[in-house]
């Protein structure tokens, strides 16, 4: 830029403040590479080229836009530029951060919480239940990070134009052109040498947060794309249809705990939910259809796989399928919710419009209390309406504890020592840090154990134990940095995904018990159990538990905010599938899906033939085309239509 005025503090380049931007750009970057674990030494290099030179990049392409607005702007709009230079730069820590302890790109952030406008913006954030601490750093740098970029871009550059650098507007971008088409090129020469997998890992930390060329992936041909939802019209047809009229109706309890991981149900941890589960029914290996919340929800409820959820949340009225069954066999429904059954609409997906399937609703999520006291309230309340309805109720519970950030009373924190809060800016991988982590969460799981004893004691002292149906299981589960993430809602593996899924049935059961099962299970095993009928096959994906010839797989989702979810994992228990649905909005018409990863059950990667889905997963995907894949491409072609 040449300096027209002498005395403008905004002409010339301010290459003081352009180099501090790039070099923090390339110790967020090389960080991170540098952590990352790739046996071979040519990735590395590779990315940390790509990494410098796409930093440079991007400097230069800020330069232009500034030269662009010197030249023709007013000098507000420069003002306004130079802020939002620091806060796009704090949008990079942000970013490494994400990546740091979610092990996903800042992107991943925006679409969760603004996919689904302004209102939804509010619920995910409450969901959170952030410290004040966190909220306050939050708040402050929305404030004052634009007014902190304005003073340290006029700082630096009253020291740079000591020295002033004026390169012309076409050298500026002759030089990011020379870049771009040299970083294309490096991309064409290692493209044939870069696994898809490989390229995720490293890629999203990237100063553009992509490389400009990606790795071809691994795509599978299908027989046909999978089937289409069910539409409501013949689900109420075949709802009209039923005349199942069961002599007795067991009051039904069914708590879904938040962020429950199984292998943390201990005899210390939780020795009620321990007890509970040594004393009934609990397959080994019990899984979540997906790794987040509002999909959980809609497998557990709907008993259909998380693909159909966009489709069933903006075309369904009338809420789940299984809930309309047990209405219309005489079931009443009461709610009672700790967590806060706005999150993506669940409510409305679940009770129908206005949630009209619930005879009552008790919520504590507006409550301005910390999360453990909503579970304490949502349990008395529930303690309240049990002793007045002996039979002939389900009692919906969701409770909120254990989600983040890991919630109990002070009197009950066995665990120490144990964080006081979560520090998400001074939070590592080290050991140290982690188990303060965990004993702040065995500690909020300790808390809802204690709570479910002392509804167990109530139901045993009104003489309700022995006849009620008791489900207990936790909507998804949490990773500590097993597989380089924390939390949930980031990985398809086991930590975020195996979760306890306990039952309770009075009186005989129908038939033995398989070692794997899923959420899409839960409510036809009820049905199963009150009706003696194991064909649900009109409502729902999931199967009974006894059911003769049950489908020995699991199938979980990985979300995509408000979108269709088209990434998934498949598992028999011993060997675990990663792939995507090519063309993700299209998911229903694109007969293909790109094969991610095949590993075995300790993690190992494993080869995969070409017909891998068939000889590896045999007829896996049944349930999704509603055919076997051994049919001929015809067959399964008009089936798909």
């Amino acid at each position: 830029m040449k300096q027209n005025d002498q005395g403008d503090p905004h002409s010339g380049v301010n290459y003081l403040y352009f180099l501090v931007f790039f070099f923090v750009l390339l110790f967020l970057t090389f960080s991170h590479f540098l952590r990352a674990s790739q046996p071979h030494w040519g990735t590395h290099l590779f990315f940390l080229i790509y990494a410098f030179a796409q930093g440079l990049l991007e400097v230069l392409c800020l330069m232009l836009l500034g030269y662009a607005l010197h030249r023709r702007a007013p000098r507000w709009a420069f003002k306004i530029y130079a802020g939002l230079l620091f806060a796009f730069l704090l949008a990079h820590y942000a970013n490494f951060n994400m990546v740091r302890l979610l092990d996903v790109s800042l992107s991943y952030f925006f679409k969760f919480f603004f996919g689904c406008g302004i209102d939804h913006f509010r619920v995910a954030f409450q969901a959170m239940n952030l410290n004040s601490t966190m909220i306050g750093l939050i708040v402050g740098s929305i404030l004052f990070v634009p007014i902190a970029g304005i003073v340290f871009y006029w700082a630096t550059h009253k020291v740079s134009s000591k020295k002033p650098w004026n390169p012309s507007q076409k050298q500026i971008l002759t030089a990011a052109g020379t870049l771009a088409l040299l970083l294309l090129l490096l991309d064409a020469v290692a493209r044939p040498h870069l696994t898809c997998d490989t390229h995720n890992q490293y890629s999203k930390t990237l100063p553009l947060g992509s490389t400009f060329l990606s790795p071809t992936p691994r795509c599978i041909p299908l027989p046909a794309p999978i089937q289409p939802p069910r539409t409501e019209e013949a689900i109420q047809q075949a709802l009209a249809e039923q005349t199942f009229a069961p002599e007795k109706l067991p009051n039904i309890y069914l708590f879904v705990m938040e962020t429950m991981r199984s292998d943390f149900i201990d005899s210390v941890t939780a020795p009620n939910m321990s007890a509970f589960k040594s004393r009934h029914i609990a397959p080994s290996l019990s899984f979540a259809n997906a790794n987040t919340t509002h999909l959980s929800w809609f497998s557990i409820f709907h008993s259909t796989f998380p693909f159909q959820w966009t489709y069933m949340r903006d075309h369904w009225e009338q809420g789940s399928a299984p809930l309309q069954l047990l209405k219309k066999m005489g079931y009443r429904i009461r709610v009672y919710a700790a967590a806060d059954l706005r999150y993506f609409n669940m409510d409305e997906v679940i009770f129908g419009k206005n949630r009209q399937l619930a005879d009552s609703v008790v919520e504590f999520s507006g409550l301005r209390i910390e999360p453990c006291e909503r579970d304490a309230k949502a349990i008395s309340a529930l303690m309240e309406d049990s002793s007045e309805e002996k039979e002939g109720t389900i009692y919906l519970v969701f409770l909120d504890s254990t989600h983040s950030e890991y919630s109990s009373p002070k009197e009950m924190q066995p665990f120490q020592p144990a964080a006081t809060s979560i520090d998400y800016l001074a939070l590592s991988q080290s050991s140290q840090h982690l188990e303060l982590l965990k004993n702040r969460y065995r500690n909020s799981i300790h808390w809802v154990d204690h709570l479910l004893g002392h509804f167990f004691e109530h139901l045993e002292e009104e003489d309700l134990y022995e006849s009620s149906l008791i489900a207990l299981t936790g909507d998804h589960g949490e990773e500590f940095f097993e597989e380089g993430a924390l939390f949930h809602g980031t990985h398809l593996n086991v930590w975020q995904t195996k979760v306890p899924l306990y039952y309770k049935f009075p009186g005989k059961l129908p038939g033995a018990v398989p070692e794997i099962s899923t959420h899409l299970d839960l409510f036809p095993s009820i049905l199963h159990f009150l009706t003696g009928s194991d064909s649900w096959d009109a409502f729902c994906d999931g199967q009974s538990l006894f059911a003769a010839d049950k489908w020995p797989y699991v199938l979980s989702v990985q979300h995509n905010g408000p979108d269709v979810p088209y990434e998934f994992s498949l598992t028999n228990g011993k060997s675990r599938m990663l792939a995507r649905f090519l063309n993700p909005p299209l998911i229903h018409s694109v007969a293909g899906i790109e094969l991610i990863s095949l590993k075995s059950s300790d993690g190992q990667e494993q080869p995969l033939p070409e017909d891998g889905i068939i000889s590896a997963f045999p007829d896996a995907l049944t349930p999704l085309f509603n055919q076997k894949l051994s049919l001929s491409r015809e067959d399964l072609c008009q089936t798909g239509d």
